[in-house]
């Protein structure tokens, strides 16, 4: 489950060739935006189509389902980026902090 998981979000930042948690931000904004102007426009065309003939708006409706889907993916997958990234980067620092301060031997003394 993990495999598919991080595969999905290895797959994305390669094909959209994010590097930075900043640029993962800004795509997701922008996935965002599409997604809801998407949701609004089929929204529109579900009143549309109870008004008139319903074979009119169906593909539409369906191809705009279609992309919604893709782009709910996308950014649950960002989210998941997201999340992970702060996990890493707060591992990376205890792991640095471990190497400045090094744990300190104890000293055992004997009970005479």
């Amino acid at each position: 489950m993990k495999y598919n998981r991080y595969r999905r979000q290895c797959d994305l930042l390669w094909e959209r060739q994010i590097t930075t948690l900043d640029e993962l931000l800004t795509y997701k904004e922008n996935l965002q935006a599409e997604y809801n102007a998407l949701t609004a426009q089929r929204k529109a065309l579900y009143r549309r189509k109870s008004k008139t003939t319903p074979a009119d708006y169906s593909e539409q409706i369906q191809a705009l389902t279609a992309r919604i889907r893709e782009l709910r993916r996308e950014i649950t997958t960002c989210a998941d980026i997201e999340m992970d990234c702060e996990m890493v980067q707060d591992k990376v620092q205890r792991a640095a902090h471990r190497r400045e301060n090094p744990p300190r031997e104890r000293i055992h003394r004997r009970a005479y």
